[in-house]
């Protein structure tokens, strides 16, 4: 039988990231930078282009998310947790505690890796062998399963999701202590006052592949009722590059938030469902004058996006500099030298690539 077992998530090291700060003589540059690395696109063209897994996030269980994703190589939980754990540790020094803010959490999978650093992979086993489709009986052998777990971060986890069975599922095994079932793109959404108030307390924003089914509308509103702890949040989000990052970091500039992309390495997320969708990634891509050749080796890959006050936005992004250190590269251009470890490109770099 398949137990969970706790360790480091792969390792991948980013090139030095280029951050600026309203301090900074190049801060002016920032929204240039990221509106300019990745051209005007329309978010709903792009999602078409992407395949339809809607069916997985609406069980009761996570048995089949689990096994659709992992037999395509899902692996941005995995990525994306060093970065997490590095910005937890920050607040935690910073504040005394941390309070994230999964948006687009689904079953809380991401919590679980962040959490526990178990890699996605060892979770999808688990389940398939160890824990029963049938909810009333999942449930229960999910939350044993993951209360045996020491948590390598101490982290108090909330996710935001339209799924209400993965909310469920996920708050009542443990994996969130608090779960917002809702759309906030609908024009007419409205917190309810106990999310609002527990989102009052949020202090790390995170978001994994969502970038795209949500908008700037969601992280307005979510920054919104956050009040004051809004401005000072750190987020930390993979977007897709496919997706316009500039929107996103244009609604968390007007809460008073700098962003800037970590480097130009990539995140791989995962393989490709089919050739359609690869050709169809592809050819948008190509349309944008970015440069197709990650893609076009049969992944799907993402860019980092964090964001801190100004103040704190270089402090943030040395700690992000000093998990890449140990990281190898994940992805770089054919025939293009190896990052320096003493500096790096601008967010920009990557629109100049044809």
């Amino acid at each position: 039988r398949a137990g969970l077992r706790t360790g480091p998530a792969r390792r991948a090291r980013l090139p030095r990231s280029t951050s600026y700060g309203v301090r900074d003589p190049r801060a002016a540059r920032i929204q240039r930078d990221i509106r300019r690395a990745t051209p005007t696109m329309n978010t709903a063209s792009a999602n078409e282009a992407k395949a339809s897994f809607d069916h997985i996030y609406t069980q009761a269980t996570p048995h089949d998310y689990l096994q659709h994703l992992g037999r395509l190589d899902y692996s941005i939980c995995d990525e994306f947790r060093p970065f997490c754990d590095a910005a937890a540790r920050y607040l935690q020094a910073r504040d005394g505690r941390v309070r994230m803010l999964d948006i687009g959490c689904s079953y809380g999978i991401n919590a679980a890796v962040a959490k526990f650093g178990t890699p996605f992979t060892e979770l999808a086993r688990c389940f398939d062998a160890n824990v029963p489709r049938a909810s009333e009986h999942a449930e229960g052998v999910a939350r044993r399963l993951f209360a045996r777990l020491e948590p390598e971060v101490e982290l108090e986890c909330g996710g935001l999701d339209v799924s209400t069975p993965a909310i469920r599922f996920a708050r009542r095994v443990g994996l969130l202590d608090h779960g917002i079932d809702q759309d906030l793109e609908a024009d007419d959404a409205e917190l309810a006052p106990a999310d609002r108030s527990w989102l009052e307390g949020v202090n790390l924003l995170a978001s994994t592949g969502a970038i795209g089914y949500v908008t700037d509308r969601t992280f307005r509103r979510v920054l919104d009722a956050m009040g004051s702890g809004g401005g000072q949040a750190v987020c930390l989000l993979t977007v897709l590059r496919m997706f316009d990052p500039e929107p996103v970091a244009r609604a968390l500039r007007a809460h008073g938030l700098q962003s800037a992309l970590i480097g130009d390495t990539l995140l791989p997320q995962r393989r490709f469902h089919d050739r359609q969708e690869q050709a169809d990634v592809v050819s948008l891509l190509r349309e944008r004058k970015l440069d197709t050749g990650p893609e076009e080796g049969g992944r799907l890959y993402a860019r980092l996006l964090v964001a801190a006050r100004a103040e704190e936005l270089p402090h943030v992004v040395r700690r992000l500099e000093q998990v890449s250190a140990h990281r190898p590269t994940l992805y770089r251009p054919p025939g293009a030298a190896a990052p320096s470890r003493a500096a790096g490109r601008s967010p920009s770099a990557e629109a100049t690539q044809s």
